[in-house]
């Protein structure tokens, strides 16, 4: 995946992604209070990989602050899924995307690996060098050229029974 991140330092708090699921086309979708409104972009980038799967990830004044798992890539259950514990809090920046609005598609594939009761999803697209915590259940992997790697999404309620 070629998005090159800025990594800012955080004081405040940062608010927890709103995880929610719908039922019926097992799309997730998470997303946070949007931070005041920068000058970066505003939208979507749209992440396809050649296998099929979709992610959209939501992007406010250039803030990286929300994910919807459109079409799930093939998920994984390894033995042992834990998320990293030296994330540090940080605001991810997404300075390449420009300024304005809209979609922008990328191509990368994407692999998927989830605990049995898939409470912890990691989506990963490269290698990871480092994390940081973008949200207390969201953290975000950086490789080591400073481009989003990878996502994990902590205390995903669990999928409800479709009507």
């Amino acid at each position: 995946m070629l998005l090159t991140a800025e990594i800012r330092d955080v004081r405040e708090a940062l608010p927890a992604l709103a995880f929610g699921w719908d039922a019926e086309t097992e799309i997730l979708a998470g997303r946070s209070e949007p931070p005041e409104g920068g000058p970066g972009f505003t939208g979507s980038v749209e992440l396809e990989s050649p296998e099929g799967a979709v992610l959209l990830l939501e992007v406010v004044g250039g803030v990286l602050c929300g994910v919807e798992v459109v079409v799930w890539p093939e998920l994984a259950r390894p033995a042992k899924l834990v998320a990293p514990h030296d994330a540090v809090p940080a605001r991810v920046v997404l300075p390449a995307l420009g300024r304005g609005g809209g979609v922008q598609e990328v191509a990368s594939p994407v692999a998927a690996a989830a605990t049995p009761e898939e409470s912890l999803i990691h989506l990963q697209f490269g290698q990871r060098a480092r994390t940081v915590k973008a949200a207390p259940n969201f953290l975000v992997d950086i490789d080591a050229h400073g481009r989003v790697s990878g996502l994990w999404l902590l205390d995903v309620p669990p999928l409800p029974e479709a009507p």
